[in-house]
């Protein structure tokens, strides 16, 4: 009769459990997912790519936390090995990701790499929210490079709407990532445009720092002449008359020497200095000479020196032409990226609104499987007190 009751009960428990939520056990992963993951941690990324390439995981055919990490480390090791990265897999790690701040590290990268994707399609609002998450999440050694690229990126965006004060604080951070990576590519990209971007806000001694850096670093010997340029174009804000000629006189010799400088920043400063001097025509006639008008901070330059020339010359109508090129060439960036950082800041909350509702969605799940759990506790309880009765009332009998 005891082994009936046992067997009875063990039934009744099968039968009950088997309602239960089953399915892959959480915290289990892949290990050829965990090999991959180590290999890119420690910078074996051919050997990561390899061993991913052979690995066959298929939506909704694998655990979803092992898609997810399969999708991270595949794009890492497809952008760090320099091939296409494959498109959708970036959407699908967030899909996982975007609520685990628990595992910032690859949650980072899931952000990271929808950010890149979000950057290259133009769609601005999502990247400055993507990739602000990105530099959120991540930490630690193994993200240093990613935390790099991500400012990098925002820089990016800012520049392309003119908002200085927000480059200079992404490049700041960013010139730390380099450093800490002792990337020296790095190092020298981002202390050029850090320059540019502290020129652009009235911090000309903090850009000719970084110029200065920038040589001693050594990374742009093949460069030199665009150095100079911009330390020209400092001095030139700042004034420095003597400073201006010395650079002034060290374009000429390059351009001397090398037919493919273009002797831009050189006029640029001949004009200040004829302007300085009250010889406004002669200034007008330099900036004439600037055909193939580059960069950004020289198309400005030249705008601004000639609405000093024919104010100088008493001209209003042509000055008045030139603040309107110039105000053509500054654009209306600050309106637009307060449009895009208002879209960002609402796809945000929307993302928060998602993790506080499926946090709330865990905790009720939790308290089902409990109550799933103590009623299942309290029928074989039930179950078993009846049948130990019963068996009493036989043996009585």
């Amino acid at each position: 009769m005891k082994s009936r009751s046992i067997r009875y009960i063990i039934a009744m428990l099968t039968a009950i459990l088997s309602l239960l939520p089953t399915g892959c056990k959480e915290g289990e992963l892949d290990p050829s997912l965990v090999k991959a993951d180590e290999m890119l941690r420690e910078g074996r990324d051919l050997e990561a790519w390899l061993l991913l390439d052979n690995q066959k995981y298929a939506k909704g055919k694998v655990c979803e936390w092992d898609y997810a990490l399969y999708c991270v480390l595949r794009l890492q090791a497809e952008e760090r090995n320099g091939k296409l990265l494959t498109d959708g897999l970036a959407a699908d790690a967030l899909e996982y990701y975007k609520d685990k701040d628990d595992d910032g590290y690859h949650a980072g990268l899931a952000w990271y790499f929808q950010g890149w994707e979000s950057l290259l399609a133009n769609n601005y609002d999502d990247a400055l929210m993507v990739l602000r998450e990105a530099k959120r999440l991540m930490d630690g050694e193994h993200c240093l490079r990613y935390q790099y690229l991500s400012r990098n990126y925002l820089s990016a965006i800012y520049s392309k709407y003119n908002a200085d004060e927000d480059c200079v604080r992404e490049l700041s951070e960013a010139l730390g990532y380099a450093k800490q990576l002792k990337n020296e590519r790095y190092m020298s990209s981002t202390l050029l445009n850090l320059a540019k971007s502290l020129r652009r806000v009235g911090k000309v001694d903090s850009s000719l720092l970084c110029l200065r850096e920038l040589i001693v670093l050594g990374t742009m010997k093949n460069m030199k002449d665009v150095v100079v340029d911009e330390i020209g174009l400092d001095y030139m804000y700042k004034g420095d008359r003597a400073n201006m000629e010395r650079i002034m006189d060290s374009l000429s010799v390059m351009r001397k020497r090398h037919s493919f400088v273009v002797p831009n920043v050189e006029n640029i400063i001949r004009a200040r200095i004829q302007i300085d001097e009250g010889d406004y025509r002669e200034a007008i006639k330099r900036l004439d000479e600037i055909k193939k008008v580059g960069s950004y901070d020289v198309r400005i330059a030249r705008e601004n020196l000639y609405i000093e020339a024919y104010t100088g010359l008493g001209d209003i109508d042509e000055a008045n032409n030139h603040r309107g090129s110039l105000r053509m060439i500054e654009g209306d960036g600050g309106a637009e990226l307060e449009k895009i950082k208002a879209e960002a800041e609402r796809k945000y909350g929307k993302i928060q609104e998602y993790r506080d509702e499926n946090r709330s969605g865990i905790v009720r799940e939790m308290a089902k499987n409990v109550g799933i759990g103590v009623g299942v506790l309290a029928i074989v309880i039930g179950v078993f007190f009846v049948l130990s009765r019963r068996g009493r009332g036989k043996k009585k009998k």
